[in-house]
């Protein structure tokens, strides 16, 4: 079946709004913000506060949170008050939400979100405890409520991701950004997201760090059934949740004629999904062949997938500069890797522009699809067929297996001869992307797989730019890293690189202030604890401090560690750890070079400022 056949599917599904078992409650943001606690739904209701959303009252936003406790989401009221806290940044004090660093860089053209779009319309929030029984639950609308996520989700102008670095009530674990994405409810709620209409979040990791996310990055190319469930069976709840808005996203894809979007999510569902017992939805009828064609098991398969993907032969590219197999290294199905090498597909065809759904870039081949999905039984079938593991790209077989965190990937690369520090046309090794994604079981494999000391040479500024554990700045200090290391280089290291820095700055001065802005502003003679603090990574910080990470250095910009959280509410414990043992923390600004003055976001100074935390 050819491109214009994909077209003309419909969608059985209908609009969203009709698909909801349990009615959209929500609290307006006046009740909202004048909240001093967090209350469950039947309370709230009860009260008159809760409001049926309907499209014509306004605009909805979807809250996605990790619970604090076992019986409560929020007995402190600490992620509440950060979420009430950065609405009153956001409304007040910005013009727009900026982008994260990931979508800046990778998706040429995205804009940040102008505030005036949430100032536009009355603003309603669902958040679980608010908006679904909660106390003498009624299982059945309960599980109606659940079934009906994906529809609130759809329903909702902006997501909300909020997970701000707090305790839990116990004292025996933090709740971070990346505790939020190991989460399964968190993952499922992120993903209906992305198989929106709208796809774009906004991820709130404080009162003042609060980002639009167009792309999540190698990084959040996760498994929902591979996350942190309390419940094992609550995977059989949100599968039929998860797998009708995929085939809503799919329908969307080819009413909208946008094939390469199709092709994405269609081939890349078996990552979606897998840790749930399911196999991928389809949406077209079923590959008939020639009575007298016969095929075998595994050209019949390849025959199936090209008929599903709308191409004709295997060396075929679609407008995305994909070919088939780049698409079957998505899926990773080892029978169709197999097959489309029989049928002569080239094993080392790279992909001839980038693409921005999956954060991979430009010039990027099939082993390297295969390693940051961790399809290894497809990657060894390259490698057999004489896949290039060394070849330059952006993303690099071993570049993407280490950012996957995948030691088994990483052996089965450096069995094919790659080796350990060879540099990703960004000048980025594999040390360095483990460091930067959190990686620490592919880096354990790289220390093991290296005949001397492994180089950690900028992999903490790295990690803390990045991932900003705890788990990867105690790895990275157990090999040795440089703890106040001063002379972070990325952003010379190449001509491109030092373009695209030298036009971030730029920018930056002229107010146009974001994430990536503010790193590439403030990185020279930057210490890792300074680009911990600047992307709240303060469990990460804490380690740092912990492990004697001075807090008198400054940067280029003049700024101390502690410049960058002044003025800010942080975690009891990183408090503490700025503290030290003396009287209470006041910053002595002396030289400091504060953002220019239409820059200044609450973080410049003058003379002595009291830190208050």
């Amino acid at each position: 079946m050819g491109s214009r056949s994909l077209r003309r599917q419909p969608d059985p599904g209908g609009g969203s709004g009709t698909l909801r078992r349990f009615p959209m409650f929500t609290v307006p943001f006046k009740v909202l913000m004048k909240m001093t606690k967090v209350e469950a739904h039947e309370v709230l209701k009860e009260r008159g506060e809760l409001v049926e959303f309907k499209q014509s009252m306004g605009q909805a936003a979807f809250v996605s949170h990790q619970w604090v406790s076992v019986h409560h989401p929020d007995p402190e009221f600490k992620q509440m008050r950060v979420l009430q806290e950065a609405l009153s940044h956001v409304l007040d004090d910005l013009t727009y939400i900026p982008l994260d660093s990931t979508s800046e860089t990778a998706v040429p053209g995205a804009k940040p979100l102008h505030v005036k779009e949430l100032r536009s319309q009355p603003l309603f929030f669902w958040y679980d405890y608010f908006s679904c029984p909660q106390l003498h639950i009624n299982r059945h609308h309960l599980l109606n409520a659940i079934d009906s996520i994906s529809e609130y989700v759809a329903d909702s102008r902006f997501f909300l991701a909020l997970c701000p670095t707090v305790v839990d009530t116990n004292g025996s674990r933090v709740l971070t950004r990346k505790t939020w994405l190991h989460r399964g409810w968190c993952r499922m709620e992120k993903a209906c997201r992305e198989l929106s209409e709208k796809e774009s979040w906004i991820m709130i990791k404080s009162s003042r760090n609060i980002e639009l996310k167009i792309i999540g990055g190698l990084a959040e190319l996760v498994s929902v059934g591979e996350g942190s469930f309390s419940v094992d069976d609550d995977r059989t709840k949100i599968t039929p949740v998860l797998l009708r808005a995929v085939r809503r996203k799919l329908f969307l894809l080819l009413e909208r004629q946008d094939l390469v979007g199709y092709r994405v999510l269609l081939n890349q569902q078996p990552v979606l999904l897998r840790g749930l017992s399911q196999d991928y939805v389809a949406v077209l009828p079923s590959f008939q062949t020639d009575r007298e064609l016969e095929l075998n098991d595994t050209l019949l398969a390849v025959a199936e997938f090209l008929h599903e993907n709308g191409f004709k032969g295997v060396s075929d590219r679609d407008r995305a500069g994909w070919s088939p197999m780049h698409y079957a290294a998505l899926r990773g199905d080892p029978r169709l890797v197999r097959g489309l090498l029989e049928s002569r597909a080239d094993p080392n065809r790279v992909t001839k522009k980038a693409s921005h759904r999956l954060v991979l870039p430009i010039w990027t081949p099939p082993l390297a699809i295969c390693c940051a999905y961790k399809h290894h039984e497809a990657a060894r079938l390259l490698l057999l067929a004489r896949a290039c593991a060394t070849a330059p790209s952006l993303a690099s077989p071993m570049y993407c297996a280490a950012a996957a965190d995948d030691p088994e990937g990483v052996r089965a690369l450096l069995d094919a001869r790659c080796n350990i520090y060879q540099q990703n046309l960004a000048a980025v090794t594999a040390v360095e992307a483990a460091a930067s994604y959190g990686s620490v079981a592919a880096l354990q494999e790289l220390e093991a797989q290296s005949t001397s000391e492994l180089d950690t040479k900028h992999s903490l500024h790295m990690a803390m730019l990045h991932d900003g554990s705890a788990e990867i700045a105690k790895k990275l200090l157990d090999l040795r890293a440089n703890l106040n290391d001063q002379s972070f280089d990325w952003c010379k290291r190449t001509a491109f690189v030092r373009l695209l820095c030298a036009m971030s700055q730029l920018q930056h001065r002229m107010g146009k202030v974001s994430q990536f802005s503010r790193q590439v502003y403030h990185a020279e003679r930057a210490t890792p604890l300074m680009f911990a603090l600047l992307g709240s990574h303060y469990e990460g910080a804490e380690v740092l401090i912990a492990a004697g990470a001075r807090l008198d250095l400054r940067n280029s910009r003049g700024w101390t560690a502690a410049d960058f959280v002044r003025g800010q509410r942080v975690p009891d414990f990183l408090s503490r750890a700025l503290k030290g043992p003396g009287p209470e923390l006041v910053v002595h600004c002396g030289t400091s070079q504060p953002e220019p003055e239409h820059l200044d976001d609450g973080e410049g100074c003058d003379g002595y400022v009291e830190v208050y935390f």
